[in-house]
């Protein structure tokens, strides 16, 4: 049968049927990757995709561990914990506006810290809120006690300072308003209320520069060795003994898990973490001691600023040690008004809260002088036997300024290392200092001094202390070279602009290099030394262990709740400096004579005492400051067959007059009530000298 021509199709030719199978082909491959992508998502991935589904529904919020105790030696609680519900705002619930507005102020108020004091003008003002923002501060208000202005100065600081954490509110709130914000959590969008751990200081203002401060860890310290572990709204120490030994002090915060409902409002907790409290450190303070050393301190000074080291010499141990003025600490744990705030931290505040033993650096007077007579030792300058005849003054150099005198231009006729430094001569260390700058030994003063711990960190475990200068001719044209640079930029460091030719202010007027007169001067403890009192008092114990400088330290170990050991604290070894034999003993010969034979610039003070039990190497200085005279004392009981307690006092009273006016009594005072359980009378040299 012949097919109709209509019907007759052409046979697919070769190249089609490739062309249609390459497309079914690619079609296969694309229906099958769509296949196994859905297997993976549904099948492979489904828990993980639960989890986080799951998740979308919880947060996580840190539950703060309580930080361990800090006690004194003998187990006495000097810091604990309390307790405190926090009102704090959520950062990401603060508008864009108000986000702007701090990153404006806070430039504003870097750019006016960059110029000098003379020309910033006015504090940078806080901006007022946006206004959806002030009403939402306004109803704030009922639950946080604070004004609009004062909500708004907080949010604008805490987010220029620290943007991505809580800005925290206020402290201490009552159960109560607790209870309200968390039943009208519509009404105070942003707000929460944590239950933090505070530090609390029962014995007030007792040590209270030494333990330093607790605070939210910031951006900077994230991601630090030491803070390992701490995520951002951790506590961290951030001062003092607290910083120091944080990583026992700190514990580990635990994990709450809080579930919320589709409008985010929770509607359970549960703990998924239990937090670990911190360790207990015990230090080597006596309560005691440190108590009566504050009361002593605040009676010798009749309110002005100083300071005191009471230490063991041989060991470092420091026993007690403090400040003037002072603060109660427990302040520091909750918010502060703008007038205590000013009162504290404000440019006429007199600095309580810095610790002046190991951060303030002064000039030392006649302190120094053992320094001076171990140097000129060492040099060949002088001898124990050498005599110079203290006339009560001498012309030193050519001209009327090389004219130097004794105070008062007292003069004590022949004198020897031992009687200079009985009767504290000032024209026996002027010769001597001058010996030793054109000796083959030049600078031997300044290798002595570093050598027992001037210009130096002495490595106390309080942090925050200063270096201090030892001057000489390295020191001086450094300086000069600075000046030189400064002038030449006609820029002040600050940067600001200043008329050409004037002096910046590194160096004096003249940028002379180091002289004679320098080493005269830094030979009794004047010029441009410039020390702590910690610092004073490692060179005091260098002269009490016969060449041993102990690290100064407070924290003795770590312990658990019940006080049961955990771990020693072992400080840095201890230095050895070589000292003259025939030169110490007489050096302290003469520390010993200062306080307690006629004449002895102390002996008035130590009039009563027990020397045969508890013999007092002791001696005064006076610094001449542009603020008056700076009252100086440094001594110590060594350790004998009769004495097992072994002490070592340095105290300073700023214009507290000549050192046995006020340093030296202070330092009789400690001694006492180490000694004696009693702090003694207070009485001041009747014969007062520098």
């Amino acid at each position: 049968m012949i097919e109709p021509t209509a019907d007759r199709r052409a046979p697919i030719s070769p190249q089609l049927a490739v062309r249609v199978a390459m497309l079914g082909t690619v079609a296969l491959i694309l229906f099958g990757v769509i296949f196994f992508r859905l297997w993976f998502l549904q099948v492979l991935s489904g828990d993980q995709f639960l989890a986080e589904a799951t998740q979308n529904r919880v947060r996580t919020q840190p539950q703060p561990a309580p930080r361990g105790f800090i006690v004194d030696r003998d187990g006495n609680v000097l810091v604990k914990n309390r307790k405190a519900n926090v009102l704090q705002l959520d950062p990401r619930e603060i508008p864009e506006e108000e986000r702007a507005l701090a990153a404006e102020w806070g430039a504003k108020k870097i750019a006016r810290s960059r110029r000098r004091p003379a020309f910033r003008g006015p504090e940078v003002p806080i901006p007022p809120p946006p206004p959806a923002l002030r009403a939402r501060f306004a109803r704030l208000r009922k639950v946080s006690g604070l004004s609009v202005a004062e909500i708004q100065e907080l949010v604008i600081v805490g987010l220029y300072e620290e943007p991505f954490l809580p800005v925290r509110l206020t402290e201490d709130v009552k159960p109560a308003v607790r209870q309200y914000v968390e039943e009208h959590r519509e009404d105070f969008r942003g707000l929460d209320v944590r239950t933090v751990y505070l530090r609390e200081y029962p014995n007030e203002q007792v040590g209270a520069q030494l333990f330093g401060t607790v605070g939210e860890i910031n951006p900077d310290q994230i991601g630090e060795e030491r803070y390992r572990g701490v995520r951002a709204g951790g506590i961290v120490g951030q001062g003092g003994l607290e910083r120091t030994y944080d990583e026992y002090l700190r514990g580990k915060d635990g994990v709450e898990r809080i579930f919320v409902d589709a409008a985010g409002q929770p509607i359970a907790t549960e703990r998924s973490q239990r937090g670990r409290s911190g360790r207990q450190l015990r230090t080597s303070i006596d309560s005691k001691l440190q108590k009566a050393a504050q009361a002593a301190l605040a009676r010798a000074g009749r309110g002005k600023p100083g300071a005191f080291v009471a230490m063991d010499p041989y060991t470092g141990e420091v026993f007690a040690m403090g400040s003037a003025p002072t603060f109660d600490p427990n302040e520091l744990a909750r918010p502060l008004t703008k007038k205590r705030a000013a009162e504290l931290y404000g440019p006429d505040s007199d600095a309580p809260l810095v610790n002046r033993a190991v951060s303030s650096q002064y000039s030392t007077g006649s302190t120094f002088k053992p320094v001076t007579a171990l140097a000129a030792l060492a040099a060949g300058v002088t001898s124990p036997g050498r005599s110079v005849l203290d006339q009560g003054k001498i012309q030193l150099f050519p001209g009327k300024a090389g004219v130097r005198q004794n105070a008062g231009a007292t003069p004590y006729g022949p004198v020897d290392l031992r009687r200079a430094l009985s009767v504290s001569s000032d024209i026996y260390f002027y010769v001597v200092g001058k010996g030793i700058y054109y000796s083959e030994q030049s600078r031997a003063l300044q290798s002595w001094a570093r050598r027992l711990g001037f210009g130096r960190l002495t490595g106390v475990d309080t942090g925050a202390e200063t270096k201090g200068v030892v001057p000489s001719r390295a020191w001086r044209d450094g300086l000069n070279e600075k000046e030189a640079d400064c002038r030449a930029g006609r820029k002040f460091p600050s940067g600001d602009r200043k008329p050409e030719g004037a002096p910046c202010g590194i160096a004096d007027g003249t940028n002379r290099p180091y002289s004679a007169g320098d080493n005269v001067n830094l030979a009794i403890g004047q010029g441009d030394l410039q020390a702590t009192p910690m610092q004073v008092a490692l060179s005091y114990a260098a002269i009490a262990t016969g060449g041993r400088v102990p690290t100064p330290h407070l924290g003795l170990r770590i312990e658990d709740e019940q006080g049961k050991l955990i771990q020693k604290l072992k400080p840095k070894p201890a230095r050895t400096v070589a000292l003259p034999d025939a030169g110490l003993q007489a050096i302290r010969d003469g520390l010993r004579s200062a306080a307690s034979e006629p004449g002895g610039t102390s002996t008035d003070v130590f009039a009563g005492w027990d020397h045969g039990r508890w013999p007092v190497h002791g001696k005064t200085g006076t610094a001449q400051t542009s603020k008056g005279d700076q009252s100086w004392y440094a001594a110590y009981v060594p350790r004998t067959p009769t004495n097992t307690r072994p002490l070592l006092v340095v105290a300073t009273v700023e214009r507290g007059g000549f050192g046995a006016e006020a340093a030296a009594p202070l330092a009789r005072q400690i001694f006492s009530q180490w000694y004696t359980k009693n702090l003694g009378e207070f009485k001041a040299g009747e014969n007062a000298t520098r």
